[in-house]
């Protein structure tokens, strides 16, 4: 906290990757807003800044009620179930090495 001025510089968290779920960025980016006491346009305005160009994206020419509207549109878009659907479909498609077992396991491991 600053002395002088009574303030606190927060350092705003980022969603940067897109293959995961976006439920705990937006949790803790809704508990800083609710913080800063900011009226809903601003609160929108703010999470949309520590967005990704590709959420801006998808975001772009929809209107949103409120805040929470807005946060409920992204939990739709972006809840982590594309790497989820990737990891089971390279699982699936493994086929281990009996010639090399070793290299097999270790294949295995990077799924």
């Amino acid at each position: 906290m600053d002395p002088t001025t009574g303030t606190m510089n927060i350092e705003l968290p980022k969603y940067t990757d897109m293959s995961k779920d976006i439920g705990p960025f937006l949790r803790r980016m809704t508990i800083l807003l609710d913080s800063q006491n900011l009226d809903d346009a601003r609160k929108q305005a703010m999470l949309k800044i520590q967005l990704p160009d590709a959420c801006l994206d998808f975001l772009e020419g929809k209107e949103f009620a409120n805040y929470n509207a807005l946060v409920n549109s992204l939990k739709e878009k972006y809840n982590g179930q594309i790497s989820k659907t990737t990891a089971q479909s390279r699982l699936l498609s493994f086929q281990f090495e009996f010639k090399d077992v070793e290299k097999g396991i270790l294949k295995f491991a990077e799924l």
